[in-house]
């Protein structure tokens, strides 16, 4: 919130005509952190590429909208075993090292 101590009296005046719905809506609007998920990432580049590849590894190729599939069959899977939207599920597996 609006630290009043700080602010001259011409600014306190003008703060006080606005009304506190809009000084929350402000603070929220202009505060947010715009916060991504991997999966809202794909989805968009699913949207606007299908068919451009997403993931080469060695010969094999796959294409946004292959990714996506795959994920959302993994995701299914997952919630299949109980977890529930938003829990946090670890990931561990192999290094990889490529050369290219």
């Amino acid at each position: 919130m609006v630290d009043w101590k700080l602010l001259s009296e011409p600014d306190r005046s003008r703060y006080q005509t606005i009304n506190r719905e809009n000084v929350e809506f402000l603070l929220n609007r202009y505060n947010r952190v715009n916060r991504w998920v991997i999966a809202d990432i794909l989805r968009r580049s699913r949207y606007r590429f299908p068919d451009k590849p997403a993931v080469v590894f060695g010969d094999r190729t796959l294409t946004y909208a292959a990714l996506e599939d795959d994920c959302n069959r993994v995701a299914n899977s997952i919630l299949g075993l109980g977890v529930a939207r938003f829990d946090r599920v670890a990931i561990l597996a192999h290094n990889t090292s490529t050369t290219f």
